[in-house]
């Protein structure tokens, strides 16, 4: 069983950072042991990175890897087909989603989604009922998947969306943030 490595790169337009475009990657990681496998744990990592975000996110890069050698699988342009799954977003990019990973009753990881949190998705900084209910069930099903895992190799079985909207500190003072993570 071969342990891959995603890296799904995103970037937004802001007037936050000195070049106008902030970058960030999310990473997941799944087991597979034939190449039906592998382009099944691919197709639903990049769904989920689609479906993940507001139309103001826009995809930039993805990178592959076996896990941990680092053997190159993938890299290039990654342009999703669908800009996001829950429309434009009025609210800041500092406010971000905390979705929790599960194997079996443990934490073993955690997604930030940086999606921006629009303003009808909460009230006073808690997500509404219809928007946690939809996107715990839309935006990151990781529940049973039998193939995602963490870093470790440790299966994922389950995540729960934290109901609260969670601050994201900018990267202030470095170029970071301002920069390529994946490269062209």
């Amino acid at each position: 069983m071969t342990i891959y490595r995603c890296d799904l790169q995103y970037k937004i337009p802001t007037d936050l950072v000195s070049t106008g475009v902030y970058y960030w990657t999310n990473v997941w990681y799944w087991n597979a042991s034939t190449p039906d496998e592998y382009d099944f744990g691919h197709d639903f990592v990049v769904l989920t990175g689609e479906h993940q975000n507001c139309d103001d996110v826009l995809g930039d890069r993805i990178r592959i890897v076996e896990w941990p050698s680092g053997t190159l699988v993938q890299q290039g342009a990654y342009n999703p087909s669908i800009a996001g799954f829950w429309g434009d977003s009025d609210g800041p990019i500092t406010n971000v989603l905390l979705y929790w990973l599960y194997a079996g009753e443990k934490i073993v990881g955690y997604k930030r989604i940086r999606m921006p949190v629009p303003s009808y998705a909460h009230v006073d900084g808690i997500l509404t009922p219809t928007f946690y209910d939809d996107y715990s069930s839309m935006g990151l099903n990781v529940g049973g998947s039998n193939f995602l895992c963490n870093c470790n190799g440790v299966m994922l079985t389950g995540g729960r969306l934290d109901p609260r909207v969670h601050g994201w500190q900018l990267r202030h003072g470095t170029r970071r943030a301002e920069r390529r993570y994946l490269h062209p």
